[in-house]
């Protein structure tokens, strides 16, 4: 296989490294949020003042009905039901 340098030479070393880490196959040796959260990509943007942590975990409804089995075209829609609590602006699919 071709490796994330010569793929995608165009991004920084920083974002290649980010995207290496993010998909390593082993989830015990993957970047965990918070470590990406740490990571020298976000450096010029990040502002951990300005953050807050969600009190629980977020479950979006459409992760449940992810397990059974959505296609493509259900996924875009559900994804942009999501995006449209947010963004009421943006047209429906």
């Amino acid at each position: 296989g071709t490796g994330f340098g010569e793929r995608f030479a165009h991004a920084s070393t920083e974002a290649r490294d980010m995207l290496a880490k993010m998909l390593c196959f082993n989830p015990e040796a993957r970047i965990s949020v918070g470590q990406a959260f740490e990571h020298e990509l976000f450096h010029s943007v990040r502002d951990p003042a300005k953050e807050m942590r969600a009190p629980n975990s977020i479950c979006l409804d459409f992760e449940q009905e992810a397990e059974t089995g959505l296609d493509h075209a259900a996924m875009r829609k559900l994804f942009s039901r999501e995006i449209r609590k947010f963004h009421p602006d943006i047209p429906q699919i």
